[in-house]
């Protein structure tokens, strides 16, 4: 016997075997579909963290660029402020 959410005594059903089979077919369904949206969130993820290591990669090549034009060599400019006096 059995307790309810009364506090009484719930009778157990006994089940047939149709039932039984029935409900191993229902819990193999429910198992494989469980299955399936595990592994597709899975791959969801695994597909987000290649798409980061992709940024990543590009953003690390663009500040390697950036500090490698910044090694170049610069002309020297003219002081500002003097104006047309620098011209002569």
């Amino acid at each position: 016997m059995l307790f309810g959410t009364s506090g009484k005594m719930v009778k157990k059903t006994k089940l047939t075997d149709a039932d039984k089979q029935r409900l191993k077919v229902l819990r193999n369904k429910l198992s494989e579909k469980i299955y399936r949206l595990k592994t597709e969130i899975v791959y969801q993820k695994l597909s987000k963290t290649v798409e980061m290591w992709k940024y990543r990669s590009y953003r690390r090549e663009r500040l390697l660029d950036k500090y490698l034009v910044s090694l170049r060599y610069k002309k020297p400019k003219r002081p500002k402020g003097l104006g047309w006096k620098d011209d002569a």
